[in-house]
């Protein structure tokens, strides 16, 4: 069995992040419209390479260790191409994991964010998994209508619950 994981739906694939997707990764998280919501903007390609080493042989749900996981898509003339990622934990692995996801936004408004997470989300729920969260800016309102079309429901609304520095 590879390392590597992979699930793919026609011109769509998310898989475990790896060290040649850095570029795309390190310029997406800091692109000001998606840093705005996120807590981690990698300030160098390489710092997305060294997280890319260390989860070697994880699989998303499966261990505490965060999972970064890409989206790549298969463009009509067959090259592919980092669109965005998503990261995981799990905080009870193999039961319940916590996900954020990052799509750049040219390639926003096409579904691609909807399709990667009901992807991973039937594969987690079929190898046992038992609940997915998810923690939202509240002012990120096109990643709530996201997660509101994927089943999700609000449970709260944490309070002063995250500084970024």
């Amino acid at each position: 069995m590879s390392d590597r994981f992979e699930l793919r739906s026609d011109a769509l694939c998310v898989r475990g992040m790896e060290p040649g997707d850095a570029a795309a990764v390190q310029r997406c998280r800091n692109l000001p419209a998606v840093a705005r919501y996120q807590s981690w903007r990698p300030a160098t390609a390489a710092e997305v390479v060294e997280l890319a080493h260390e989860q070697v042989g994880r699989r998303p749900g499966m261990q505490r260790e965060p999972f970064q996981l890409v989206i790549e898509l298969q463009e009509p003339d067959g090259a592919t191409k980092v669109v965005g990622d998503m990261g995981s934990g799990a905080f009870d692995p193999g039961r319940q994991m916590e996900i954020g996801i990052v799509l750049d936004p040219n390639w926003q408004g096409r579904g691609l964010a909807t399709r990667a997470c009901r992807l991973l989300f039937d594969h987690l729920f079929d190898a046992g998994l038992h609940r997915v969260t998810a923690r939202v800016d509240p002012r990120n309102r096109p990643s709530e209508r996201l997660f509101e079309r994927l089943g999700f429901r609000r449970e709260g609304l944490e309070r002063a619950c995250w500084w970024d520095d």
